[in-house]
């Protein structure tokens, strides 16, 4: 599953191809010749009574201002509102045309021909760039919101690592009092922190000496201390070489947990 690391290069890709020019053509039903091929897809759009012609309507012609990030969620940031969400889910993926696509260890992005298969969403640029959000697996989401921030799943959101100050104080009582999985409560989006998915948990907790299935009241304040620690490392490594797992280091559990 793409995490924060892989998400956040998804938002540098589109903040360097897509921000600041206006879209010119959306295709909202399904292409790359997959057996969806021409279909609306309506559980990668889930918003009620979401419809291809109501996506459309919403994006045509609107300027891409900024692409944002909190977790594993991205937010294009447009000329007027809706504006377009994006989560990967499992195999989810932005592919800018004529750029390499982004490599993943569990799934390939088939970009050999244009639009890529299982393309849920294309959007055309006012100077021919072209845009394509890509999901095989269909566990990813698009979603139009008004205001994002007041909105779920947005606002839902626990604090992003790489966005925001660590909150120590809060860990710590946090976790005192929760008597489940370290790794659970590392997954919950909503918990502590948000952008952490299976191998960044995997790799923090290896990384600060932490068993998974450790519970957190039994933590001390050195062990959440190594995971802050570990936590913030990672995040950062990984995302200094914008999510190229060739490039984190040889250390890592991250080459041997697949």
């Amino acid at each position: 599953m793409p995490e924060l690391p892989e998400v956040e290069a998804a938002r540098r890709l589109l903040t360097d191809h897509c921000a600041g020019k206006s879209i010119a053509m959306v295709v909202s039903l399904e292409g790359g010749g997959g057996p969806r091929s021409g279909q609306f897809d309506n559980i990668v759009n889930d918003d009620p009574e979401c419809t291809a012609t109501s996506v459309a309507t919403a994006l045509q012609g609107k300027r891409v201002v900024e692409v944002r990030r909190r977790g594993k969620q991205l937010w294009l940031l447009l000329s007027a509102p809706p504006h377009l969400l994006a989560h990967f889910g499992m195999t989810g993926s932005f592919v800018v045309r004529g750029v390499a696509p982004a490599k993943y260890q569990e799934f390939k992005v088939h970009d050999q021909e244009w639009p890529p298969r299982f393309t849920k969403l294309e959007l055309g640029f006012e100077d021919g760039t072209a845009l394509a959000f890509c999901d095989p697996r269909r566990l990813g989401r698009l979603r139009l919101r008004a205001d994002p921030p007041s909105e779920d799943p947005w606002r839902s959101l626990a604090p992003d690592p790489l966005l925001d100050a660590v909150d120590r104080t809060k860990w710590t009582q946090v976790l005192g009092s929760k008597h489940c999985a370290i790794k659970a409560v590392l997954l919950d989006q909503s918990a502590l922190v948000s952008g952490v998915g299976n191998w960044v948990a995997d790799e923090i907790l290896y990384q600060a000496g932490i068993h998974p299935e450790a519970v957190c009241a039994t933590l001390s304040d050195a062990q959440v201390e190594r995971l802050i620690i570990a936590l913030e490392h990672v995040v950062n490594v990984a995302v200094s070489v914008n999510a190229d797992a060739e490039q984190f280091p040889a250390e890592w559990l991250f080459h041997y947990r697949w």
